[in-house]
């Protein structure tokens, strides 16, 4: 061997060595650009092609991970753990007969005991998964019911006074009021899948909801939902679009319906991280009065963190919304902005129960001048809320949560606070 092929040698031998420490320290892209650049130089070298198929395999380059170990199989045909590695791929791509081809060419060899165990399972999990993904209508129901206390139903500011700038007179608030209300809710679920590689899908949900109050009628309720999403979705990201319609009954009487459509995407950064964001357009027509027409423009991006392995999960959240009154409406209490900010802290507390706490703070400016208070609204909203879980079974909950909520406001008549508290009984089938 001469001088100049002793040094290519053991240049190619060092950054194989720094090709393996990389990927063995989980730094995936710069392993597969520097394992690139070894097979590139050494196209028949059989371990520099492998390790560039599990780089590329891991950062999601799965077509560049599969000609990698078809060069190795080229090499070397009898090449056990690159037929197994090409199993992979199958099964992510969900190419699960493809997976079984593999597998089985990986069962005819002499094996390790523990090693034959693990692809036997292996196996059996691209079988069961393949048995699943046959079906391609999906559907769920969920039936809940509960009773609710709130001990201030109208949001009123209690026993003190406020002034009216515009005559210069004072007037006494009305004191707080507690009412309480029974509820149902039903929904149904359904998603239809497309194709056996993900992809495309499309989810719809039809649910209706009741309410009657012990003491306010007028705030008795029902209301019919409808929503068709067409969704996008691979191994890393989901896409959105989802449409919707709803109709509000007030008393037994047509109030109001709403229609809104929108796009959200959810990125999976890791296993444990999940980062959304999304944009939605909403008109409500009011059935009794257009004054109380308006449409919304809202955005929001959120986070969420799993620590552990009875993990805790934190939630971030922010949005932006902005309320547009009808042409025709000369309502000042409409048209504005308004921004929020949440945090949930959520965890499983033992066995069957799980429980959460959070916070929000809600802001909104408006745009008008209100004629009696000679300025323009603004309100702010703090709101402490906590709940518990308890999972009686894999399809039956029962759920307790609370409420503690200040609304500041400049124009002293929307102070208020209120307390409520919540219990839930639900179902799935």
């Amino acid at each position: 061997m001469s001088a100049q092929t002793k040094s290519i040698f053991s240049d190619f031998q060092a950054k194989y060595k720094i090709a393996k420490s990389l990927y063995a320290h989980h730094n995936y892209q710069r392993a597969y650009m520097l394992f690139l650049q070894l097979v590139e130089k050494a196209p028949r070298s059989l371990q520099a092609n492998f390790y560039l198929g599990r780089s590329a395999f891991e950062i999601g380059k799965y077509d560049e991970a599969m000609a990698a170990y078809d060069r190795v199989l080229i090499l070397d045909t009898k090449n056990i753990r690159a037929h197994l590695e090409i199993a992979r791929i199958y099964y992510i791509l969900k190419e699960y007969s493809l997976a079984l081809s593999e597998l089985d060419i990986v069962l005819k060899h002499k094996l390790p005991a523990k090693v034959k165990q693990n692809i036997l399972s292996f196996k059996q999990t691209v079988l069961q998964t393949q048995h699943d993904k046959r079906q391609k209508l999906f559907f769920a129901e969920n039936f809940s019911f509960g009773i609710s206390y709130d001990d201030n139903v109208n949001n009123d500011i209690g026993n003190v006074s406020f002034l009216i700038p515009a005559y210069n007179i004072f007037l006494e608030g009305n004191h707080k009021k507690a009412d309480s209300y029974l509820f149902v809710n039903g929904r149904v679920n359904s998603f239809y899948d497309f194709g056996e590689r993900g992809g495309w899908g499309i989810a719809a949900a039809l649910s209706l909801y009741d309410s009657s109050n012990k003491r306010f009628k007028r705030y008795n309720s029902t209301m019919l939902a409808t929503t068709i999403t067409p969704i996008f979705a691979t191994t890393e990201y989901k896409i959105e679009f989802p449409f919707s319609y709803n109709k509000l009954f007030l008393d037994g009487k047509s109030n109001s319906y709403t229609y809104s459509l929108g796009i959200s995407g959810s990125y999976f950064i890791n296993p444990t991280s999940l980062l959304s964001s999304s944009y939605t357009y909403s008109s409500l027509r009011n059935s009794d009065n257009s004054q109380y027409n308006y449409r919304t423009d809202s955005l929001s991006i959120s986070y969420q963190k799993s620590f552990g392995k009875a993990p805790l999960k934190i939630s971030l959240s922010t949005g932006y919304q902005k309320y547009t009154k009808a042409t025709n409406s000369t309502r000042t209490d409409i048209s504005g902005y308004a921004l929020n900010y949440n945090l949930k802290l959520s965890r499983k507390i033992y066995k069957k129960l799980s429980g959460y706490i959070g916070y929000s703070y809600f802001t909104k400016k408006y745009k008008d001048v209100d004629v009696l208070f000679q300025n323009k609204r603004e309100d702010s909203q703090k709101s402490y809320s906590a709940g518990l879980t308890y999972a009686y079974s894999k399809t039956f909950k029962i759920l307790l949560n609370g409420q503690s909520l200040k609304n500041h406001s400049n124009q002293k008549i929307f102070n208020y606070d209120k307390n409520r508290a919540t219990l839930t009984f639900s179902k799935d089938f």
